[in-house]
């Protein structure tokens, strides 16, 4: 009798690499269609063979992301985008309809396997920039990782609903604007340090992929003709690499704190065990 049990290792493998990329997809976009997700693949030239089962598959608690199957509409949503729901019930509304007015963006196949980070939210190097800061700056010293972190959270998810529930596309001086809400919650004083802070807290929210503008940033909606796929790439790189005069240095968390993903483990039993 033969061994079947590499076939079935090989199964969950395909599986789990499915279910990362529906997760992808869908953290990026917001909610989608099941049509719409099958299209997604074809794109990008993914199998559809273990979608299903990925569909089906309780969710793997060391995923950097997480979606909500909303069976009555046959539609996934978010997780985020679903808790949220229940603070702004409109939100999903709103974002189908601003969606409708553009076509779906694509981002690289490079910035999508970037989101395979569990600390991931645009694709900008002021976002490290900023944890490095925060975290450095003597009178943000009751800032510990996980508050970095979780303000970096609280900066994409705020991104999200100003920019699907604001009638402008681009409103200026808006004191619900997520960077003045993010300089509002550090509580500096000193004007070049706010300066410095809403600088990079703009670049930050120019890189969140937007639900309400179908996976575009507001870079690419300010941006006329459309970036090929060579751009895109090349686009990502230049917006990843830190200055040479600015050495990247990762913000550490406690290996016995909480993970910051929510799984409810310690971080170095989660996220921080590779």
């Amino acid at each position: 009798m033969t061994d079947s049990n590499p076939i079935t290792i090989d199964s969950n493998k395909n599986i789990q690499e499915t279910a990362l990329k529906l997760n992808v997809f869908v953290h990026i976009y917001g909610v989608l269609s099941r049509t719409q997700i099958e299209d997604l693949f074809q794109h990008y030239g993914y199998s559809t063979q273990y979608l299903q089962d990925a569909i089906d598959t309780p969710p793997d608690e060391d995923a950097p992301f997480a979606f909500v199957h909303d069976a009555q509409n046959d539609r996934f949503i978010d997780e985020q985008l679903s808790e949220m729901n229940d603070e702004f019930p409109d939100a999903i509304p709103i974002i189908l309809e601003e969606r409708g007015r553009t076509d779906i963006f694509y981002p690289s196949k490079l910035e999508l396997e970037a989101y395979g980070s569990p600390y991931y939210w645009g694709a900008s190097y002021a976002w490290e920039q900023f944890l490095d800061f925060v975290g450095g700056k003597k009178f943000l010293r009751h800032f510990d990782p996980l508050d970095c972190i979780e303000l970096c959270n609280s900066l994409y998810q705020s991104a999200q609903v100003y920019y699907a529930t604001q009638d402008d596309e681009f409103p200026e001086d808006d004191s619900d604007s997520p960077e003045k809400l993010i300089l509002e919650e550090l509580g500096i004083k000193n004007v070049k340090d706010q300066a410095k802070v809403f600088e990079m807290t703009q670049k930050m929210v120019s890189s969140v992929r937007l639900w309400a503008k179908f996976g575009r940033t507001l870079q690419d909606c300010e941006r006329e003709t459309p970036l090929s796929d060579d751009e895109l790439q090349e686009q990502y790189l230049q917006n990843t690499t830190p200055p040479s005069d600015e050495p990247l240095r990762s913000t550490k968390i406690p290996r016995n704190a909480p993970c910051p993903c929510g799984s409810g483990k310690k971080y170095k039993q989660c996220c921080g065990k590779n």
